[in-house]
Formats: C-alpha cells, structure tokens, sequence
C-alpha cells in the first residue's frame, strides 16, 4: 500500500513500518543506536523527498499540456494564409 507521505507522524503505522525497518536495517549494519535513528530518518525524508517531487512534476506537466492544448485549439482557427502576403515578381529567362 502506498500513501503520501506528506501526512507522516508516529501514530501512522505505515510510516512506524517503515522507521522500524529501516532502523533494523542499520542496526543490522553494525551502526550505532544514534546513527541507525539518523538513518532511519533520512530513510523517510528521501522518500518525502521523493514524493514531493513526484508530485511537482506532475502538476508542471499537467499545467503545460492544458496550454499547449489551448495554444493548439486557439491556433487551429487563425487564418495564417490570409495573414501573409506574399508578392512573387516574375522574371522572364534571365532567372535559369
């Protein structure tokens, strides 16, 4: 099960899960009681890190895809062919 981690607190047994693993985890490696806890802590911020960006992402992209949409709807009905004139001088044999 996934979750935002926005709403990590120590009542949340998803994010104690994931603190106790992760402090098992270091302590397992031979790291002091302290520095398991650092760990363990940073564990979780990387993954709110992650999240968090994540999630940014999507709402940039989602923001640019609505205007190019707009921008390609607005586009569609411009006349470009009208907007430009062209003149074309015709020159005889001289042009080969």
């Amino acid at each position: 099960m996934y979750s935002l981690s926005e709403t990590i607190t120590t009542a949340d047994p998803l994010a104690a899960s994931r603190y106790s693993q992760s402090l098992n985890n270091a302590l397992a490696q031979g790291h002091g009681n302290a520095e398991a806890a650092q760990l363990a802590t940073n564990s979780l911020y990387t993954t709110l890190q992650q999240q968090s960006l994540l999630l940014a992402l999507k709402e940039i992209l989602g923001y640019l895809l609505v205007i190019s949409i707009i921008i390609a709807v607005v586009s569609r009905f411009i006349p470009f062919h009208k907007t430009l004139r062209v003149t074309f001088k015709r020159t005889g044999d001289d042009m080969v």
